[in-house]
């Protein structure tokens, strides 16, 4: 192998984007309770009125300015990140791996998880 070779190998592997997590309601609750770990709502301003999990950061996923607003956070946080079903927040994960983020969890399920949990 040459040199070369092996740089473009150590090329790829930096580049492999992350992998996120998917927790249930339960214990994403239990990393709720870390306050170095920021929330992250990435549904419509419409849909807030469904309610929120306690302050979150709200990026609309379907706003023209998510990917650069995503680009402003901290990439080395914990982010916990929720939609209303899990769709949203999955792409976003996704992306945000894709982006060099460090950790990101989703919310299986999302908000109909959180509140049915609720009741």
């Amino acid at each position: 192998m040459t040199f070369v070779h092996l740089l473009v190998m150590i090329d790829i592997f930096k580049t492999t984007p992350r992998a996120y997590e998917t927790v249930d309601v339960e214990r994403f609750r239990l990393l709720m309770a870390d306050e170095n770990n920021v929330l992250l709502d990435v549904r419509t301003r419409n849909e807030l009125s469904e309610g929120i999990i306690e302050e979150p950061i709200h990026l609309d996923y379907f706003s023209s300015r998510f990917k650069s607003a995503l680009a402003l956070l901290d990439k080395d946080k914990t982010y916990l990140v929720y939609c209303r079903n899990g769709g949203r927040a999955r792409k976003s994960c996704k992306l945000m791996c894709e982006m060099g983020f460090t950790h990101v969890i989703m919310l299986k399920g999302g908000m109909k998880a959180w509140n049915k949990h609720a009741n």
